[in-house]
């Protein structure tokens, strides 16, 4: 399957992730699957707190509108369950596809990341096989067999 059929509006992906290793086998990974949607990378927890404090879609530019946000659940500066609140609490960033990409395999990580909204929970394989391997069935799955809400500003 093509995760990106020609006609498809390409909105970007959010990956929010704080080791280097696993963003660029992420980065790599897409690249192999031809994912040509632009990829909007944060590095910290504080970062991506700001980017969806100051988030408003564009009337104007509405693909700007993240159709994805892949999210580590451990990060230095700020736990990923504080973002993924903040991105079920915004106005217009609550309906984007949230999927939490951690090493735990805690139970208590996975439920509490469903009761916090996340839309999926995928534990981090530590080969780059594995890497690409779920990779393609997140891009499959989100980016070509789902159909997403469309992009609204919150007065609209």
């Amino acid at each position: 399957m093509n995760p990106n059929p020609p006609s498809a509006t390409l909105r970007p992906l959010v990956l929010i992730e704080d080791n280097e290793l696993d963003h660029r086998a992420i980065e790599r990974g897409l690249q192999k699957l031809n994912v040509r949607n632009p990829v909007t990378h944060f590095h910290a927890g504080e970062e991506a707190l700001d980017y969806i404090r100051n988030y408003k879609v564009s009337a104007d530019h509405p693909e700007t509108t993240p159709g994805l946000i892949i999210l580590d659940l451990n990060l230095p500066d700020t736990h990923g369950r504080e973002i993924l609140a903040a991105l079920k609490h915004h106005e217009e960033m609550r309906v984007i596809p949230v999927v939490v990409w951690s090493i735990s395999s805690d139970p208590a990580d996975i439920k509490l990341c469903y009761l916090d909204g996340a839309n999926s929970y995928i534990q981090k394989t530590v080969s780059l096989e594995g890497t690409q391997e779920l990779l393609q069935h997140i891009t499959t799955y989100w980016l070509d067999l789902v159909s997403l809400p469309p992009v609204a500003p919150a007065d609209a």
